[in-house]
C-alpha cells in the first residue's frame, strides 16, 4: 500500500497486500495524494449523519512498471451500474524505444519479377529444383519449397 491509503484495512485488504506483495505488486492509487473525493472508490449508507467512504477497488502494476504510472485515482459520475467510481491510471510510455529496427532486404530485386521474362525464368527455376527434390514428409516438403525460393531468387533477382 502507498502512503495515501484511505479507510480502515478488513482482512480482505490485508490479503489483497499480502498477494501484492508475494507477487512483486504496488496499488497504483495509493501511491498519489487526492483529495477524498478521488481517493474515494465506495460510499456506503449515511451511519450517525456519516457517510461511509473506502478506498476498496485497486489498479495493480509491477513495481519495476511503476516508474510509467503517473496519476492513478476515482473519478465520479462516470456512467456506472455500480455503487463503485471507476479507477483511471495515467501511463507514460515512450513507445517508440520499444520498437525493433527495420530492416531493409537488398539481397533480391523483386522489381524484376513484374518484366514477364524474369518471371518466367523465376518459375521454371523454382520447378526445376523441386522436380529434383524428394520429400518424405510435409516438413521436408516446405523445406524443399522454401529452398527453392531462396536458390531460384539467388540466380534470377540477384542485384
Amino acid at each position: 500500500m502507498g502512503r495515501f491509503g484511505r479507510g480502515i484495512m478488513n482482512s480482505n485488504g490485508e490479503q489483497l497486500l499480502d498477494f501484492a506483495e508475494r507477487h512483486n505488486l504496488k496499488l497504483t492509487n495509493t501511491l498519489f495524494q487526492h483529495k477524498q473525493a478521488h481517493t474515494t472508490i465506495w460510499e456506503g449508507p449515511d451511519k450517525d449523519g456519516k457517510k461511509t467512504r473506502n478506498q476498496i477497488d485497486y489498479i495493480l502494476v509491477r513495481k519495476e512498471h511503476c516508474i510509467f504510472v503517473t496519476d492513478s485515482r476515482s473519478y465520479a459520475g462516470l456512467m456506472s451500474f455500480s455503487d463503485h467510481r471507476m479507477v483511471i491510471a495515467k501511463l507514460s510510455i515512450d513507445w517508440t524505444r520499444n520498437t525493433p529496427p527495420k530492416i531493409k532486404s537488398n539481397k533480391y530485386n523483386i522489381e524484376k519479377l513484374r518484366q514477364p521474362e524474369y518471371r518466367k525464368k523465376y518459375q521454371q527455376k523454382v520447378k526445376e529444383l523441386l522436380s529434383n527434390m524428394t520429400a518424405e514428409s510435409e516438413q521436408q516438403r516446405l523445406d524443399n519449397i522454401v529452398k527453392a525460393c531462396h536458390v531460384a531468387s539467388e540466380e534470377v533477382l540477384s542485384k
